[in-house]
């Protein structure tokens, strides 16, 4: 069947879910891929019960949710620089709201064949592969917030990449571009803070 498919070469679960998504009829496809991640989830979930932290010092005694729920509208008045950077990280997150509709449009409006979504999957995986490795140097160089730019940046050009998109094989680049996007909020999300 892959073979009859002319798809580009691929592999892992990229292949799996394209060879699903051609060999099995909708919706059954679906729910075989759903099921199947699910699945893997449920594996690495009892992976990480068998990892055991060492013991360390006792830290302070934690206060109640609502105490420091309170303390947040202070902490954002008195902190400029967190204010800002959460206003960015929210309209960076409205901005990554279209990526959940690239495969609808490609399946939809551009005619992508059901297989393809795998490829658009191992697309994400090649992009967020690249961008770790990338953006974890430029990290290291230029600091989290230029790492979190890019991500901004790679989510913005995704976007256009798929407003002008004429065929499924251009939207290979804005699923890259969401892999880079990912790997931003990876190495620094957290860590700029």
């Amino acid at each position: 069947i892959l073979t009859d498919m002319n798809m580009p070469e691929m592999d892992g679960a990229g292949l799996i879910t394209a060879w699903l998504l051609s060999a099995v009829p909708a919706p059954r496809s679906y729910a075989i891929c759903f099921f199947l991640a699910a699945l893997l989830l449920a594996l690495s979930y009892l992976a990480l019960t068998r990892v055991r932290e060492p013991a360390g010092p006792a830290g302070a005694p934690r206060s109640p949710l609502r105490h420091q729920l309170r303390r947040v509208p202070a902490l954002v008045r008195g902190d400029r620089n967190l204010a800002w950077y959460l206003v960015a990280r929210v309209v960076a997150s409205v901005g990554t709201a279209a990526t959940g509709f690239y495969t609808v449009y490609a399946l939809g409006v551009l005619g992508a064949p059901a297989w393809q979504a795998g490829v658009f999957t191992t697309s994400i995986v090649v992009g967020k592969l690249a961008g770790d490795a990338v953006l974890g140097w430029v990290a290291d160089r230029a600091g989290h917030r230029a790492v979190l730019i890019a991500g901004v940046a790679a989510t913005f050009a995704a976007n256009v990449v798929a407003i002008t998109a004429r065929s499924p094989d251009a939207l290979l680049v804005s699923f890259a571009l969401v892999g880079v996007q990912f790997a931003a909020q990876n190495v620094s999300g957290l860590n700029v803070l």
